[in-house]
């Protein structure tokens, strides 16, 4: 059977098995993972709010040289990321799941009528104050 030379010698190395060797570490990863840890470290001293560019030159004046786009993947790897204007996702309070719901301001009683034409009639009655003063 006819095989490609690169893919019989790529695939045994691309093989992982759960009880295989480790493969050993490479300088490039642990150069990276220093890296990551500076660029980390970096991020923390200036409150955690620096974007990509911000923390490239807060890198080139801490005598760090590398480039931008590779800036941009350690912060990814690192799983850190500048802070956006107008975009906040801050949560100051999480409800308790047990606590019961505020009941609604519209008094229905769904409990008390079947689905049919006096709930139509009820939600037509609650919409219909907004209806007239949206049209002039």
């Amino acid at each position: 059977m006819p095989c490609c030379p690169n893919t019989a010698y790529r695939s045994p190395r691309k093989r992982i098995t759960a009880g295989g060797p480790a493969r050993p570490v490479t300088d490039r990863q642990l150069d990276e993972a220093d890296l990551v840890n500076r660029v980390v470290d970096i991020y923390r001293c200036d409150r955690c709010v620096y974007g990509v560019r911000e923390m490239w030159r807060a890198a080139r004046r801490e005598g760090l040289r590398i480039g931008r786009d590779q800036m941009g993947r350690l912060m990814r790897v690192a799983g850190i990321q500048g802070v956006r204007r107008g975009v906040h996702h801050t949560a100051t309070t999480i409800r308790d799941q047990r606590a019961a719901r505020h009941p609604g301001l519209v008094k229905r009683a769904w409990a008390d009528q079947e689905r049919g034409a006096g709930r139509e009639r009820r939600d037509q009655r609650d919409l219909l104050p907004v209806a007239r003063r949206v049209r002039p």
